[in-house]
């Protein structure tokens, strides 16, 4: 366990917020390098590199582009997508920085253009591509933190830190039941079981259902970052943040959207984008915390029940659009993305009289 005291006030206030941000990405770089690393190894591709270098040399000899500054300015912008995809692999994390930058106009100002320019009409975005927006994310929470930072100080100024081992992975699979989907259809609506069945074996494009759905079965369940964070504060209540905002890498999901709604705490969320995890599970606790827990459980189960009903009923077959920066499938909702609160300072404060401990505990959790 380690608890250190922030100077997160004197810092700012010595330095500019453009200096700011540089220096905190450059720590998140430092701490996430693997990551990043992961994604700048899909943009390796010899067919991308044509590509690129194809759609720059075609914007060279477009004289729409020389005349127009927004334009020109793009086309400024591109032409340094090569380096970042030749970037060499011993790159010092200093050296990324300006790459996170430059992903980040990808993702905000650009999007438009890039679209226009690697996509027809009814062609959806190129994963590759879908890379750059997810890097961009780490430039946008560097922004987000020293806004947070700036406006709200005394949040960061008595932090307590402990690192936590993720529980580890439960392995999942039905039984060998030919007719679990079925079974389950019949426990979930009065419509005709056959019908539905058959209905969405032509939505997966499969003859076999049953069979696709045994083998959709065979899962690794695994506790979401957010399930861990919000047990720890069960299990220890002394160390509840005053501010009730859970900020992770990600947006959250359906299901961790879904139970922190309906926790006592009401923590709040920057934006879930409603992805539903088969292999979500809830975290491991104590008895007394699972009794807590118990009477969420069972109103979040009665909820999904609900939503695969009505879903069943109205929405079977619907494509749903993937979101702009996530990679694993579209999401229950037609927009991808929930926000429980508009901005930092709408944020939910605890304020309740309690012993006094030296400085604030406001707790951050690093889980591994």
């Amino acid at each position: 366990m380690l608890y250190f005291k922030s100077r997160w006030k004197y810092s700012l206030s010595k330095k500019s917020v453009k200096d700011g941000e540089f220096e905190i990405l450059l720590k998140i770089i430092k701490l996430t390098g693997d990551k990043i690393w992961s994604l700048l190894e899909q943009l390796r591709n010899p067919k991308i590199h044509a590509i690129v270098r194809r759609k720059i040399s075609a914007l060279r000899t477009d004289e729409a582009y020389l005349d127009d500054g927004e334009k020109a300015d793009f086309q400024q912008w591109i032409a340094i997508l090569p380096f970042m995809i030749l970037l060499s692999s011993d790159a010092m994390p200093i050296q990324l920085v300006p790459h996170i930058i430059w992903a980040a106009q990808a993702r905000w100002k650009y999007s438009k253009r890039i679209k226009s320019l690697f996509c027809s009409d009814e062609e959806e975005m190129p994963p590759w591509i879908k890379h750059i927006y997810k890097l961009a994310r780490y430039h946008l929470a560097t922004k987000a933190m020293v806004k947070l930072a700036t406006r709200q100080p005394d949040i960061f100024t008595s932090i307590h830190v402990e690192a936590v081992e993720a529980p580890g992975q439960q392995r999942f699979f039905l039984a060998n039941d030919i007719t679990a989907l079925r079974t389950t259809f019949q426990r979930l609506t009065k419509t005709n079981p056959g019908s539905l069945v058959e209905k969405l074996g032509q939505t997966w494009l499969t003859d076999d259902p049953e069979a696709r759905f045994r083998k959709a079965c065979r899962l690794n369940f695994t506790v979401h970052a957010e399930m861990q964070l919000l047990t720890f504060y069960d299990h220890n209540p002394d160390f509840t943040p005053r501010l009730l905002f859970m900020g992770t890498s990600k947006k959250v999901c359906f299901l961790c959207y879904n139970f922190l709604s309906r926790h006592p705490l009401a923590i709040g969320v920057s934006a879930s984008y409603q992805k539903l995890y088969p292999t979500w599970i809830p975290v491991p606790c104590s008895s007394s915390v699972r009794k807590k827990h118990k009477t969420l459980f069972w109103d979040l189960n009665r909820h999904l029940e609900e939503t695969v009903l009505r879903d069943l009923e109205t929405r079977l077959g619907v494509r749903r659009p993937v979101h702009m920066d996530f990679t694993a499938g579209p999401s229950l909702t037609t927009t991808g993305t929930f926000s429980s609160f508009s901005s930092a300072m709408e944020l939910p404060i605890r304020f309740e009289l309690v012993e006094d401990q030296g400085p604030s505990s406001d707790t951050g959790i690093i889980t591994e």
